[in-house]
């Protein structure tokens, strides 16, 4: 083992890890908390132990040292959190750099590393192409990492084991040498028992079930275990696309778009919309300070002088509640209030309050023919559509009878003929031609 459990004590929270079981790797995660007073799945953590979160496991039917609710096995907890004894945690190792190797690649803050005849260069789009390359690889490289991945034969390009990538970055190394652009480093968890040994010895020699190797391996042959992918294609794919996307200069929006198609011709706005966006102006509008005050400073000429008696924040709430109601029903809610013994006298009741009808509308912010409009559909009994008080009045019962009658008998005696100038909302499109001598005024 690399590290000690003197090492191990001086874990901070946040921190890779790796967790063993018994003398091999069990999975990756990153320490949760050190802290041994707190809680874990409802336990104690205790002396000994810490909080871990597991990242991906090697070995999915491993069985947990410390079961949590409802999970037995290390595959049941990935991405969750889990108990694990101290001594058998481990920092992720950090693998020296190679002594014979040259300069490191070019990282996206290291503009020194760039070739003089790029740095030279004046034109923006080679310069912008370069910074493109440099932010891709580092971008796309650094989401490798705890990736599980299926390895490829080399030669065949069949499956020969599972492992997680464990060194992303191309300036990494295994042993002494660099993992390079087109490999990464592998951490082998096992190996597929139906391989020829003579494939494996070639590809993955001096290994052994219990204790992992970290291999170099191409990108090409490793196969994306989640969606089965392969690795070196995706990377490829996002290569090609930032090298479109630096050529215009654009690093937000690699591929250029086409400008969308405007049509010359305006649509005709749905008056829906434009009357609810009227109503939702004038309900932002009424409920302002200066409206308020401009009914407090309304002095009412009435023997009563009811505005003395409405409180300032009684104002505020009924209109704060009415102008949030649907147009309809505020309708409906202020017919309902005509109905108060008080209406005959000309008093109207605003909450538990009698005023007069002046200070009634001028409360609610109505103008004087809105309020009277309003009165005259309670009186008359007007049927009030979404689109304001207008309508045809109700009827009496024997206007109907005789209506229905006249209907009726024009239906039986004259003759039908379709009429376009008939043709709206209120009939069927028909005009009823009489005989001439029902016709023939006396």
């Amino acid at each position: 083992m690399a590290s000690t459990s003197a090492e191990v004590k001086r874990l901070s929270p946040g921190e890779n890890i790796l967790l063993y079981g018994d003398n091999f790797i069990v999975g990756v995660g990153f320490v949760h908390s050190v802290d041994e007073s707190e809680l874990c799945h409802g336990e104690i953590i205790g002396r000994g132990r810490i909080s871990v979160q597991i990242c991906s496991s090697l070995r999915p039917d491993f069985i947990l040292p410390y079961p949590s609710p409802g999970a037995n096995t290390v595959g049941e907890v990935v991405n969750s959190f889990a108990i694990w004894d101290i001594s058998k945690v481990y920092p992720m190792p950090q693998l020296p750099q190679s002594q014979n190797q040259e300069a490191p690649e070019p990282t996206p803050n290291d503009s020194t590393q760039v070739p003089a005849d790029e740095r030279q260069s004046t034109s923006r789009g080679r310069e912008n192409n370069v910074k493109l390359e440099d932010q891709l690889f580092f971008k796309v490289r650094k989401n490798w990492a705890n990736v599980e991945v299926t390895l490829l034969s080399i030669v065949e390009s069949l499956p020969i084991a599972d492992g997680i990538i464990f060194l992303p970055f191309s300036t990494s190394c295994v042993g002494e040498v660099r993992v390079g652009e087109q490999y990464a480093g592998v951490l082998v968890s096992t190996i597929h028992s139906e391989i020829d040994p003579t494939i494996l010895d070639k590809d993955l020699p001096n290994f052994h079930p219990d204790d992992p190797i970290t291999v170099r391996w191409p990108i090409l042959h490793l196969k994306i275990a989640s969606n089965g992918a392969i690795l070196g294609n995706l990377y490829k794919a996002f290569e090609d696309a930032g090298t479109r996307g630096a050529q215009t200069g654009d690093e937000d929006m690699p591929v250029k778009k086409k400008r969308a198609y405007n049509s010359a011709k305006r649509t005709k706005p749905n008056p829906e919309v434009l009357l609810q966006r009227r109503l939702n102006q004038k309900k932002m509008s009424m409920c302002t300070p200066d409206k308020i005050s401009e009914c407090l400073r309304f002095t009412c000429t009435c023997s009563r002088e009811c505005m003395r008696k409405v409180d300032k924040k009684d104002i505020i709430e009924e209109q704060s509640f009415f102008y949030n109601e649907p147009y309809t029903t505020r309708v409906e809610y202020i017919l309902s209030k005509f109905d108060h013994p008080g209406f005959e006298e000309g008093y109207m009741l605003f909450r538990t309050l009698e005023v007069c009808k002046k200070t009634f509308y001028t409360l609610y912010g109505f103008v004087k023919q809105t309020f009277y409009n309003y009165e005259k559909s309670y009186t008359m009994g007007q049927r009030v559509g979404f689109h304001g008080n207008s309508g045809t009045f109700k009827p009496k019962d024997t206007t109907i009878f005789a209506r229905a009658c006249m209907k009726s008998f024009f239906q039986q005696t004259a003759e039908p003929l379709p009429h376009k100038e008939s043709r709206n909302e209120n009939t069927d499109g028909i005009i009823y031609r009489l005989p001439k001598a029902l016709s023939r005024v006396p």
